[in-house]
């Protein structure tokens, strides 16, 4: 099992038409699951997101950055390309191609899932996906929760 992530996102800009709305992410993995998986090193992830609304029912979020394991003080090159579509104004779907790149080690993994927007500022899914990299299959099913907090600063 993996130690959960916690972490913020910040909205810095409202895209129109063409242009995406840019935000940026950070995610600390936490060593609350299992002390017989310590994390020895700071295990942070840093990622520019966009966010294009390609009609009102679909829209295409993309992250580009890098993380760190917490096993080495190496850090990787991260993306994400997700692509939505809102069934109604509380359930989506999803499905994205996500990975990360170290030297020439490239990891890609496929996944796709149902949200459920609880309100404005709550959301939770469930999803599973799959990856083929260096001759080894890897599934998993998983399930997730996101809180925002609006802070207008003034």
């Amino acid at each position: 099992m993996e130690h959960p992530d916690v972490g913020m996102r910040y909205h810095n800009y409202t895209g129109h038409w063409l242009i995406p709305s840019v935000g940026f992410q950070i995610r600390w993995r936490t060593h609350v699951v299992s002390k017989d998986y310590p994390v020895t090193h700071w295990a942070p992830r840093f990622l520019i997101v966009t966010s294009h609304h390609v009609s009102q029912k679909v829209s295409l979020i993309t992250s580009w950055g890098a993380s760190w394991d917490g096993d080495t003080a190496v850090p990787r090159g991260a993306y994400t390309v997700n692509l939505y579509y809102s069934l109604t104004d509380r359930f989506g779907i999803f499905v994205e191609s996500y990975g990360g790149m170290l030297d020439s080690d490239f990891d890609n993994f496929v996944d796709g899932g149902l949200a459920f927007r609880a309100n404005g500022n709550f959301q939770l899914y469930l999803y599973s996906g799959f990856g083929i990299n260096e001759g080894v299959r890897d599934f998993f099913v998983s399930a997730g929760i996101s809180a925002r907090k609006n802070r207008h600063l003034r």
